[in-house]
């Protein structure tokens, strides 16, 4: 059984549910445990499923992941990933592709899924650092944004212009075409 604990945090004027790994350090074999262990949560099923809380209830269907360092410290994904080195791209993108096939499951049962919100998408943080250190992910980013309900996000604008600011627009070509593809099926869909 998987050991989680799921809180409201307070992060800067925005409370999120926030899905729990206590970890002993901050070291890449912990942090890769914790991120391994989001993918096996994101795939319980039935009354073991992390949406079958009661915390969600009352509560719009939106929670993200972090960890508890030593029973003290929260960590939400961002600050996660951050500390992972590039070996440790490969447990990222595992996490992502659980992410984008959980996403997949739930958007219509969900009312355009589960990890939109307007302040933070759940995988934001793990994209970002990928695509950021290899962009190879690039492909992957574009399976995940395909996920989210872009009509009611905010950070997706701020990752891109992070990511333009690492790469030049030719080398975000891919990005550019999907979103003027993408804009324009927005546009025959009104």
């Amino acid at each position: 059984m998987l050991s989680f604990t799921v809180e409201q945090i307070d992060q800067d004027a925005f409370e999120p549910y926030l899905v729990l790994i206590d970890v002993a350090d901050t070291k890449a074999p912990e942090l890769e445990r914790a991120v391994r262990t989001w993918s096996a949560i994101l795939q319980l099923t039935g009354v073991e499923a992390v949406l079958e809380r009661d915390e969600f209830e009352a509560s719009d269907p939106w929670f993200g992941f972090g960890i508890r360092v030593g029973k003290k410290e929260v960590l939400g994904e961002s600050a996660v990933v951050a500390l992972l080195e590039e070996p440790s791209g490969p447990v990222v993108a595992a996490f992502i592709e659980t992410l984008i096939a959980f996403n997949e499951k739930n958007k219509r049962t969900l009312d355009g899924g589960l990890v939109t919100h307007e302040e933070y998408e759940t995988g934001s943080g793990a994209i970002e650092w990928l695509v950021k250190h290899d962009l190879t992910h690039l492909p992957l980013y574009l399976k995940y944004l395909a996920t989210l309900d872009l009509e009611h996000t905010l950070e997706q604008v701020n990752v891109v212009l992070r990511l333009s600011k690492v790469y030049s627009a030719k080398q975000l070509e891919p990005l550019i075409a999907w979103a003027r593809a993408r804009s324009r099926e927005q546009t025959q869909r009104e």
